[in-house]
């Protein structure tokens, strides 16, 4: 089975891994009894990050941006999100905003063994817009992203499938809260990511060749296309992530201010980047991204 075939079969190409009881004393006891009970397999994780390696540095590719799936709501009382929408910079650098969701659907067709593509073949079904995205689905339309979406649409499905089934992923590298650094070693600030990543305005997006998108009349420069990249890379390389049960089935007497549970712990985070280094290192320069 490829991705296409994939995404024809949805959604009967459900995770299936169901959440289990445990219990733990230490970080290093919930690593055995749960989380290493979920992790993905070696040889496809790394047949995927291999192939993202190689796709981020094509011309032609298209990066998913963790940005704009959550946000305010207009005069017409609509989110003004931007899941599925492309935008292209006057070069060409091209980027497509998505949800975490759509990085649960990479998991699971790591986790169900689903055919690897080529850097080529997924740049191909990046640009016919062949991958179904999680977004507004149409029917109330109270995301104004559903207006400019450029992608299918998953289905109805409101939520992952990891979310689904009561797990929750957590990245080691953070996606939007760590520091971006830049070739020259000062730290990317708050304005240049606006201005790497704009939210923009619905009005922006214009149809054209029957999909909107959103040209920008200006160019990124080398650093700025790194950061993209970097987070592109940071949000879908299987080497960056593991899952944990999602915070309501927790209980613990771990204090810490995260809303989104164990998942986001510091100490685990930490544990397990170690636990990927050990696991990867070998194959991967020593390090994990």
């Amino acid at each position: 089975m490829n991705i296409i075939e994939y995404y024809k079969m949805y959604p009967t190409n459900k995770y299936d891994l169901d959440l289990f009881k445990g219990s733990a004393d230490t970080i290093e006891d919930f690593y055995i009894n749960c989380i290493k009970k979920t992790m993905l397999d070696y040889k496809y994780i790394m047949k995927w990050h291999k192939m993202l390696l190689e796709y981020v540095n094509r011309d032609d590719a298209i990066y998913w941006i963790r940005k704009f799936e959550s946000g305010e709501k207009n005069e017409l009382g609509r989110w003004n999100t931007r899941r599925a929408t492309i935008t292209k910079f006057l070069d060409g650098f091209t980027y497509v905003f998505v949800s975490n969701y759509d990085v649960h659907e990479i998991f699971n067709m790591i986790y169900k063994k689903i055919e690897v593509p080529t850097a080529a073949e997924f740049a191909k079904i990046m640009k016919n817009r062949k991958i179904p995205l999680h977004y507004d689905n149409g029917n109330t339309k109270s995301c104004e992203e559903a207006d400019i979406a450029a992608f299918p649409h998953i289905g109805n499905v409101r939520c992952g499938l990891l979310t689904q089934k009561g797990w929750y992923l957590a990245h080691i590298h953070g996606i939007n809260q760590e520091k971006y650094i830049k070739s020259n070693g000062e730290v990317v600030t708050k304005s240049e990511i606006e201005y790497i990543f704009p939210r923009g305005n619905i009005k922006d997006w214009n149809n054209k060749d029957g999909y909107f998108i959103r040209n920008l009349n200006y160019t990124l420069n080398n650093d700025e296309k790194e950061i993209v990249k970097a987070h592109f890379l940071r949000f879908i390389d299987p080497l960056n992530y593991f899952i944990v049960p999602g915070k309501k089935y927790e209980q613990h007497n771990i204090r810490f201010s995260n809303k989104n549970g164990i998942g986001e712990y510091n100490k685990l985070i930490i544990y397990m980047q170690n636990q990927y280094l050990k696991i990867f290192r070998k194959e991967n320069n020593g390090r994990i991204l």
